[in-house]
């Protein structure tokens, strides 16, 4: 069994979810040596690809070293991010904010997060930001998204999109401050849909239709999976 989040806290799997989960390993490894060098990874692919799944993973690891947004719409307006931002942090912090009025421009953020370092007890904390294209048009978004590759020591960042910002990240990226894990990287190959498929008891010539059916989504080949136990009841 492992954890998932729900409305930014974690629960149990249930047994039907479990029974439909797949661990990426060596993703895992790869996440890991790169949040070990970048405090900022970003994970940018499309929707059912996998992003999600390999953070809660990674995650899972982490035991209560880390702290979890599932950011919505709503976390355009920045007291609304705020409020979420401050409330996931809060099991990591001496003491809590009062309600904070800014207007997100960088000095602010840097502002905040002085008084965050100092008030936070442990280092190496991991934030994941899921969903985080959902904020990208924001007008304050891109202050924040520079202030935490210049300015965190001991919150690291794990960003997880279906697309890069809006704006260039290619000087952060050049400059080693930032990490991108992009799609390619995401999508399954043959050898892992196999592996997932045939504890199901699918052949191998049955996983290579599903797995070209599927583009390598991870999402797809549930369903396609779904499917193909269905048909094979009647």
């Amino acid at each position: 069994m492992r954890f998932y989040p729900v409305d930014n806290e974690f629960f149990l799997d249930s047994e039907v979810q479990s029974q439909i989960y797949f661990r990426r390993d060596a993703l895992i490894e790869i996440l890991k040596e790169m949040l070990d060098f970048f405090h900022v990874v970003l994970i940018a692919g499309q929707s059912g690809i996998g992003k999600t799944s390999l953070a809660v993973d990674l995650c899972n690891e982490l035991e209560n070293n880390f702290a979890w947004i599932s950011v919505t719409a709503s976390e355009r307006k920045l007291d609304t991010f705020l409020q979420t931002f401050l409330k996931a942090l809060s099991p990591f912090l001496d003491e809590t904010f009062e309600k904070l009025q800014i207007k997100g421009t960088r000095r602010e953020f840097e502002d905040l997060f002085l008084c965050v370092e100092e008030k936070i007890h442990k280092r190496d904390l991991l934030l994941v930001l899921d969903d985080v294209h959902r904020i990208y048009k924001a007008d304050w978004f891109e202050n924040f998204f520079v202030t935490i590759l210049h300015f965190s020591d001991k919150l690291r960042f794990l960003l997880v999109g279906r697309t890069e910002p809006p704006f260039s990240i290619l000087k952060f990226r050049a400059s080693q401050i930032i990490g991108v894990l992009q799609q390619e990287s995401l999508i399954f190959t043959f050898n892992e849909a196999f592996s997932f498929l045939r504890q199901f008891g699918i052949d191998e010539k049955t996983a290579q239709r599903l797995f070209k059916e599927s583009n390598g989504k991870i999402s797809k080949i549930r369903k396609l999976l779904e499917k193909e136990l269905n048909s094979s009841c009647f």
